[in-house]
């Protein structure tokens, strides 16, 4: 999954430059089911990291 956001940020940062001639498309390019992999894969990190901060909170009383 780093890799895909790595190549999201990447993407970006390309969006607005003209160097379509030295890169390939396969590295500039990510399909749409990438992305929605990427974007659940950091929903899943902020549910755990919600959750195990509940669970440390409710711990503490």
């Amino acid at each position: 999954m780093l890799i895909l956001a790595s190549k999201l940020k990447q993407d970006d940062s390309l969006k607005g430059s003209r160097t379509s001639a030295t890169m390939s498309d396969s590295t500039r390019r990510v399909s749409a089911r990438d992305k929605l992999l990427v974007k659940d894969e950091e929903l899943s990190a902020s549910l755990n990291m919600l959750t195990f901060l509940k669970l440390c909170c409710l711990g503490c009383r």
